[in-house]
């Protein structure tokens, strides 16, 4: 698996945990967002974020998504 590919993952964990969504939802939500996308464009940056700020982050590119 790839760096890039276990960060994403990482990503999604992250986010269901904090917002207490199922894998299966946070997924969903994350494929209509196109998060994946996101996060390859910005991983050079995400990748230096605590975890905090990486779903804070992750949190305003969906609102703005929307």
């Amino acid at each position: 698996m790839s760096d890039l590919t276990s960060f994403k993952v990482h990503c999604l964990e992250l986010f269901k945990k904090t917002h207490n969504l199922y894998g299966s939802e946070a997924l969903c939500l994350f494929q209509k967002c196109r998060v994946s996308d996101y996060i390859d464009s910005h991983y050079d940056e995400l990748h230096t974020f605590d975890e905090r700020n990486i779903v804070e982050d992750i949190n305003q590119y969906i609102t703005s998504y929307s």
